[in-house]
């Protein structure tokens, strides 16, 4: 009875994703009380009724390798053991991290508007170095080698191989770097423009910058939210006139900044690194 319901359900799943234009799955290993590990699977997909993304309960599959002829265990290891998969992975090893750090500049619970205009070009220079130098491939043939992590799997990578990972990795890169300037090439300026409410980044009163510092980025509010009021003008002078008052404030603010929030870096303590994707 719970199986056949549990079929039904995974059914109407599945004829849900098969209509989406966009899918991505998830799988991870859980062990149950035997300790037999098993995979289990979630899909995300957006729903065209409902017009977002949906994450599902899959299925938990048993893939030990249990007899000769056991389809689910050989089916996983053919998928896994080949070189065009391989070549994926180590793609992904290569991209993610770069891929990570401009993700987690918009995850900190105190987001640094100076910090995103600086974090998409490191992101999208380090992509344009792994295809230009074709780091996972290099990784790849390295770990393929007599003495290479990949020894054991008796796999070897042919030329058609090498021309497919590359054309991979050119391809993967520059849909990426194409993705990050559509999502970016507008607001950038925006974000980059909230970093005048930094108060460290506030001149001196004795300094000639103080009088016209960030009426450049004003105007760039101005421009951006005042596009289609009517007064545009009346509005822009108005916040550039608040403005010349706010930054008094920052100033303020600067000089009580305490010491340990302008040196944070602990004293006679061994860090650990991070990992890649931190």
């Amino acid at each position: 009875m719970f199986l056949l319901l549990g079929q039904i359900i995974k059914e109407k799943i599945l004829e849900r994703v098969t209509q989406a234009n966009c899918i991505s799955m998830l799988c991870d290993e859980v062990s149950d009380v035997s300790n037999k590990e098993q995979p289990v699977n979630f899909v995300q997909f957006v729903d065209r009724d409902f017009g977002k993304a949906e994450i599902d309960f899959l299925a938990v599959d048993d893939v030990a390798y249990k007899e000769e002829n056991d389809c689910t265990a050989i089916g996983l290891l053919k998928a896994v053991a080949n070189i065009k998969f391989l070549s994926t992975v180590y793609l992904l090893h290569e991209v993610l991290p770069a891929l990570s750090h401009l993700s987690k500049a918009f995850q900190k619970g105190n987001i640094s508007f100076s910090a995103i205009h600086s974090a998409v070009l490191y992101t999208t220079d380090q992509l344009v170095e792994i295809a230009a130098k074709q780091k996972s491939l290099e990784s790849l043939k390295r770990d393929l080698e007599e003495d290479g992590k990949l020894a054991s799997t008796e796999l070897t990578l042919t030329t058609s191989s090498e021309d497919y990972l590359r054309n991979l990795t050119t391809k993967y890169v520059d849909s990426l770097t194409k993705n990050i300037e559509n999502r970016f090439s507008e607001s950038l300026l925006i974000f980059t423009a909230f970093e005048i409410l930094d108060p460290m980044g506030v001149p001196a009163i004795s300094d000639e910058a103080f009088k016209e510092y960030a009426i450049s980025q004003i105007k760039i509010f101005a421009d951006h939210f005042f596009q289609e009021k009517k007064k545009k003008k009346e509005l822009t002078e108005e916040i550039e006139c608040e403005w010349r008052k706010i930054k008094y404030n920052l100033l303020e603010l600067k000089y009580q900044v305490s010491q340990h929030i302008l040196d944070p870096s602990p004293k006679n303590k061994n860090l650990s690194a991070q990992t890649p994707t931190e």
